[in-house]
């Protein structure tokens, strides 16, 4: 009998509303109604939250609308209790707190949209939208449970929106980028470098540079041997948007081989699908397409290709990509090493990873401690205080990291490099942490961002970030097949594509809230020439609402084009010199040197007038720009 009677109030309990239930009703109606005031006061949101400063009847009605939905969802609820005692009744409303469970979001909607919140508080906006998606998380799991939804990712239909989503990549950001270049937005640091280097291997024979404080032979301070690969295209249009276009092509294209290696390991399209989408959305992805063109960026898609042979078992092709990782540049190199300490740990093959580990570390050496050093340079980045060590040295870090952990863990943990890490992995849903021993890989990426006191290295949108944007992605993969036993893979791409899509809104391209494209530059760069409003994130990158006009008149410069001839030393200011790096002398102002012809902006003082004026005669002017041409 006691055992009948301890059923019966088992059943009469789960036949009654759950407090949990009506709490949530309530938040949600609490919700709905703030997020309706928010709406009609949004330009007083901004002042109120961060100064408490706003109009007495502001706030009065925030009290009373609260107030108020609160009241008549409790009235609601309470009255349907009283009128409606069915047994249905109480099922209904657990299930009605759970679908309308997406309007608990919907006060921090309203919030996204203050510029001010996203660059001054990101902490608040990281808090925000990881509030967001965990509750539409919860969401998505319930619909996924308790529905049985259609196979609408089939692997015709998921291999199609992938080519779709890879074109448009294509298309949209190789526009963008040479349309930054055409508007004089492209840098001397670093597409005239880049460029000249490349022109040198065609034209010299060799990676020559001109530029900076590295002159002669570019394998000094970097060593880009993948543009050998690269130069018999470049041969074919030997012009700065060449460069654009491919790396445009290689970061673009670094989906596919993403999507087959989800695929392979996964065994789910849709999830595959939405791994590759992420990787196309980072902010940081775009930031580096946009930003000049640089080698180290190609090795990304180069090691998705890697570890894709390495998973069909084709050892001797993963070998071969992942040597040209290595040969992108420098830094790339000791992601060769952290892949065989990945391959001992994760694929148990204790040989084989050994024998890369070593090679890794071999080659490494060889690179910075003898090819490097031979041409004058070393891998020595002291002049980028990559360490926070007072010695710029690896054992010296070494030493400060395990004999002063105070002292460390204020350099590692500071606001902006946190703020940095943050953005960096909620992309993919911070999935890549849950890797086991896989975070190996991500070493190579963080030893080189945020050990260094050089704010781009720390930055999104710079090419530093090259290695650790690839471990990212290889390891969420791994990430999200730990959790298959805990979670459909179904609702693990769910929220990948949420903080996908909330990223971008708040930091890409794609979906911008403002529909602005990332820039990174200097702060003199973005107040010239600049039409909108201007924000700043670590001081270094700005948004823009739409590509300014050109700085300079297009025909003015194709004017001086057409005056100096193509091989001539030249001396050019800042963002001009990508336009004239087809020689083999180039310098930026106020360096002359041997330059023949000089072409500067007088808006920046740096005309090498005065005492030697009577060298330089002018032969056009326009505007701000002015072209000089030695007696």
């Amino acid at each position: 009998m006691k055992k009948i009677k301890g059923e019966g109030a088992i059943k009469k309990r789960k036949e009654g509303v759950s407090f949990i239930s009506l709490l949530l009703l309530l938040l949600e109606a609490l919700s709905l109604g703030l997020f309706g005031w928010e709406i009609r006061y949004p330009d007083l949101l901004k002042p109120f939250i961060f100064q408490n400063r706003a109009p007495l009847l502001f706030k009065e009605e925030l009290v009373s609308t609260s107030i108020s939905f609160f009241l008549v969802g409790l009235l609601l609820i309470g009255g349907a209790c009283f009128l409606f005692r069915k047994k249905g009744l109480a099922l209904i409303l657990n299930k009605l707190s759970l679908y309308l469970l997406p309007f608990l979001t919907l006060f921090c909607l309203p919030l996204f949209r203050i510029d001010f919140i996203e660059y001054e508080h990101p902490f608040l906006i990281i808090f925000l939208v990881i509030f967001v998606v965990s509750i539409l998380f919860i969401f998505g799991r319930f619909i996924l449970k308790n529905h049985s939804l259609p196979q609408l990712f089939s692997p015709r239909i998921s291999l199609s929106v992938l080519i779709i989503f890879v074109l448009s990549y294509l298309f949209y950001f190789g526009y963008l980028s040479i349309l930054r270049y055409h508007r004089f937005f492209a840098e001397t640091y670093d597409l005239t470098w880049e460029h000249q280097v490349m022109w040198g291997i065609v034209n010299l024979g060799y990676l020559h540079s001109s530029i900076g404080d590295f002159t002669g032979n570019y394998l000094q301070a970097h060593t880009p041997f993948i543009y050998y690969l690269l130069a018999p295209f470049y041969f074919l249009h030997q012009s700065p948007e060449s460069l654009l276009v491919i790396q445009t092509l290689f970061l673009g294209c670094g989906a596919i081989p993403l999507y087959f290696l989800a695929l392979r390991k996964l065994n789910n399209h849709f999830c595959s699908l939405v791994i590759s989408l992420s990787y196309l959305l980072h902010p940081a992805i775009a930031g580096i397409n946009l930003y000049d063109f640089h080698s180290s960026p190609l090795g990304i898609p180069l090691f998705f290709l890697a570890l894709y042979f390495l998973e069909v078992g084709k050892d001797k092709l993963f070998l071969c990509f992942l040597l040209l990782v290595g040969s992108t540049r420098e830094d790339m190199i000791p992601l060769i090493a952290a892949t065989g300490i990945y391959l001992i740990l994760i694929k148990r093959r204790i040989k084989f990873g050994l024998f890369v580990t070593i090679a890794g570390g071999a080659l490494f050496y060889l690179v910075t401690a003898i090819v490097m050093k031979h041409y004058g340079g070393g891998g020595n980045f002291s002049r980028f205080n990559l360490y926070f060590d007072e010695h710029q040295s690896i054992i010296s870090l070494l030493k400060t990291l395990i004999f002063n952990p105070i002292y460390s863990l204020q350099q590692l943990l500071t606001a902006k490099k946190i703020e940095f890490l943050l953005i960096f992995f909620l992309p993919s849903s911070f999935l890549c942490l849950l890797s086991g021993w896989g975070i190996i890989l991500l070493s190579v990426g963080l030893f080189s961002t945020i050990l260094s006191y050089h704010i781009p290295h720390y930055t999104v949108g710079y090419q530093y970030g090259s290695a650790l944007i690839a471990a990212i992605y290889i390891l969420s993969i791994e990430g999200t097949r730990s959790l298959k036993q805990h979670f459909s893979l179904s609702l693990l791409g769910l929220l990948i594509l949420l903080t996908s899509l909330f990223s971008n809104y708040l930091y890409g391209s794609f979906f911008s809230k403002t529909i602005g494209w990332e820039f990174c530059m200097k702060k003199s760069t973005v107040l010239k020439g600049y039409e909108g409003d201007v924000h700043y994130y670590n001081n270094w990158v700005s948004r823009y609402k739409r590509i300014p006009e050109p700085t300079y008149p297009k025909k003015t410069v194709a004017k001086i084009k057409s005056l100096i001839p193509r091989r001539v030393p030249l001396s050019a200011c800042y963002y001009i010199g990508p336009h004239f790096s087809d020689r083999e002398k180039i310098y930026l102002l106020p360096k002359v040197a041997d330059a023949q012809f000089i072409i500067a902006d007088r808006s920046y003082n740096s005309i090498p007038f005065g005492k030697d004026n009577h060298e330089w005669e002018v032969i056009w002017e326009e505007g701000s720009l002015i072209a000089l041409k030695r007696r």
